[in-house]
């Protein structure tokens, strides 16, 4: 992105003065994408209202039909494509007990990754033969996992030594079901392990792994390989997939008998609605460090960005918002990308001679516009230096992940008619702490904001709405509500209260 160019172009807008009433608000603010659903549903302001003075600030709206049209738009290209394989539904990046009872009678896999997770989605109704058990596992948690005949993503050698223990004591009734983790891939000359996931038996010791899977064939089935990377390049992706596939063939030639390669997510979302604004507002960021348009971020923040002698340096420090294709399209791509090492073939193809089943998680995109986070304001005041702040009835770990900034416009809801007000504001939380901001940018409500007023933030579902929340300083965390269309308008549950089963056999009747 040339710098100059991009200033250029805002010095033309006029906004270099970045006073609320110029250009500042079109280079600064990024609309959301939004699904029409979404659309529809805040377009029920007294609804939203209600819901909030009911069951308070903040709170979370889920959406379980975007979630269901999702999976079907995976399963979908794996179905064009022509290849064996299956979608799962992770239930890490949100605590939804709704969406998982919705994912139960869909019927689609689903991937666990606590002893906790592995009984919500049991009690959801989902059996454990459909249930992949992940993440770090002690005993207990193996051990639920083996009754109720989970496949265990094994993540090390010591959870295979600790379920050959539970093998040698009797408590296995059957053969265990499990996908071993890979780490450490090479990348050419590079080492895709300087990601330093803590997860993942490295492939440097295929040869150690592939003898104690063969060493356990008598209490344990190993279905298949499995590799997760966050939001990883095709490059990365090809490179951990032809490592994986090499591991799989190794073990063949042992003689087991996998079958099934698991290679994760690392889809992208599409936050922004228009990928100019996201270009603009970072083209913005970067002319606000170096001087040359005031700041529209908290103290200046170049959020990743700083200036040196030798002009912008850093890397950002949060996500891309804008990206071109969906999640179900971005697989499709990868299943046309070509293996180097297996003679430049599609991946595609190559799944299909060796009648591998590929299994895909891709949590974050499959809760794409699956739900959103509301606050409501409480108060307004000015600072010191003349912003003006909005104190919202929510604070920064409602709407944060340990990885992640949203960075589009919230949509703002006001109770009644209020006065034109171009100027942007910061919305700070309830905490008593200098730094508890909801977002790092100013927004652009376009009218003055007042008390009981309420701002929407959009696609929060994955890892944003309840991954880190803490009722920190005794603040409520935010309870959460399932919407879902009807033939009269739209209808919400409590969440935990959600019933697919209640809501197919009314709508049949």
């Amino acid at each position: 992105m040339n710098l100059a160019c991009d200033i250029g172009e805002l010095r033309s807008q006029g906004s270099t003065e970045c006073c609320g009433v110029c250009g500042c608000r079109k280079a600064a603010g990024v609309a959301p994408a939004m699904h029409p659903d979404v659309s529809d549903f805040l377009g029920q302001a007294s609804l939203v209202h209600h819901l909030v003075d009911v069951l308070g600030s903040p709170l979370n709206v889920v959406f379980p039909d975007r979630v269901t049209e999702t999976i079907t738009e995976f399963q979908r290209v794996l179905r064009e494509e022509q290849i064996d394989g299956s979608v799962l539904y992770t239930t890490k990046p949100n605590r939804s007990q709704g969406l998982i009872r919705e994912v139960a009678l869909v019927g689609t896999p689903v991937d666990v990754s606590s002893a906790g997770a592995m009984v919500a989605a049991l009690a959801a109704g989902i059996p454990g033969w459909r249930i992949h058990a992940s993440g770090p596992k002690d005993v207990e948690y193996l051990g639920l996992a083996c009754q109720h005949g989970a496949t265990i993503c094994v993540d090390s050698f010591e959870e295979l030594r600790i379920l050959r223990q539970l093998s040698t004591q009797g408590f296995l009734r059957e053969r265990v079901r499990c996908l071993v983790r890979l780490s450490g891939f090479q990348n050419g000359s590079s080492s895709i392990a300087s990601h330093g996931s803590v997860f993942g038996i490295p492939v440097a010791r295929t040869a150690e792994l592939v003898e104690s899977l063969c060493d356990a064939r008598d209490w344990l089935e190993c279905e298949g390989f499995a590799h997760h990377l966050p939001l990883p390049s095709n490059r990365e992706r090809i490179s951990a997939l032809e490592d994986t596939l090499e591991v799989f063939i190794a073990a063949q030639r042992r003689g087991l008998r996998p079958r099934v390669i698991n290679i994760g997510g690392g889809f992208r979302i599409n936050y922004a609605a228009s990928q100019e604004e996201w270009q603009r507002f970072q083209s913005y960021l970067k002319a606000s460090i170096v001087g040359q348009v005031k700041p529209v971020t908290w103290n200046g923040s170049g959020l990743g960005y700083q200036i040196s002698d030798k002009g912008i340096i850093g890397s950002p420090a949060f996500q891309e918002h804008f990206v071109s294709h969906s999640g179900a399209e971005q697989l499709r791509l990868f299943l046309s990308e070509r293996l180097p090492r297996f003679d430049n073939a599609p991946v595609g193809r190559v799944l299909q001679d060796m009648l591998i089943h590929l299994e895909v998680e891709p949590g974050r995109a499959i809760l794409n516009q699956a739900g959103i986070s509301i606050g409501r304001v409480a108060t307004r005041k000015e600072n010191a230096r003349g912003d003006f702040l909005l104190s919202l009835e929510m604070n920064h770990s409602n709407i944060r992940s340990s990885e992640q900034k949203l960075l589009t416009q919230p949509i703002f809801l006001p109770r009644g008619e209020r006065e034109r007000d171009p100027r942007g504001v910061y919305l700070v939380g309830n905490l008593c702490i200098p730094n508890d901001l909801i977002q790092y940018q100013k927004v652009y409500p376009g009218s003055r904001a007042e008390r009981g007023d309420l701002f929407v933030f959009v696609n929060t579902a994955a890892y944003l709405m309840d991954f880190v929340e803490s009722p920190v300083l005794h603040q409520p965390v935010a309870r959460k509500v399932t919407a879902i269309r009807a033939r009269n308008g739209w209808r919400w549950s409590l969440d935990e209260e959600y019933s697919p089963v209640r809501r197919m056999l009314e709508e049949y009747l």
